[in-house]
């Protein structure tokens, strides 16, 4: 079915992964907020805290995002000690790359240190959006707008 001009084609569904519970509210916040205001209706938009949480989420067809926004250091009560916060951020990339769902990330680690993680998981970094934090959130806003616009989903034509 095409949409007459001005009718959203549908809604744009959106994960969040951030280990902090603040963070992850703000940006679901500014996102419903900024969204509207820049020609895209968002869907769903989902807060996960933790790799399974969020490798759950993405494995159900029914929840599976559009896009979405991951911490790539990932401080979790179901990570053990001994398991570098990265990998488990990488995992949830990986997954993301496989099925195709775009995606930027924020990290702490520099951007350079993303790209080498991300070589190492055979993900292609060159076009990944990448912020090191501390970051203006409405940089990385900002950047997951014009990734949106550039998909057909959460558009008015």
């Amino acid at each position: 079915m095409t949409a007459s001009k001005g009718e959203v084609v549908s809604p744009l569904n959106i994960l969040i992964v951030e280990d902090d519970e603040m963070q992850g509210e703000l940006l679901k916040e500014v996102l419903e907020e900024d969204l509207p205001e820049n020609g895209i209706t968002p869907g769903a938009i989902t807060v996960k805290r933790s790799k399974s949480e969020a490798l759950s989420y993405i494995a159900d067809a029914t929840t599976r995002p559009d896009v979405a926004i991951v911490d790539l250091g990932l401080k979790s009560l179901d990570t053990p000690d001994d398991i570098d916060e990265y990998q488990e951020g990488m995992e949830i990339v990986k997954k993301l790359y496989e099925l195709k769902i775009k995606y930027l990330v924020t990290t702490a680690i520099q951007v350079a240190g993303f790209q080498r993680l991300a070589a190492e998981h055979g993900i292609p970094y060159k076009n990944i959006p990448a912020f090191s934090k501390p970051f203006m959130i409405s940089d990385v806003i900002g950047e997951f707008v014009r990734m949106a616009k550039r998909m057909s989903i959460g558009r008015k034509r």
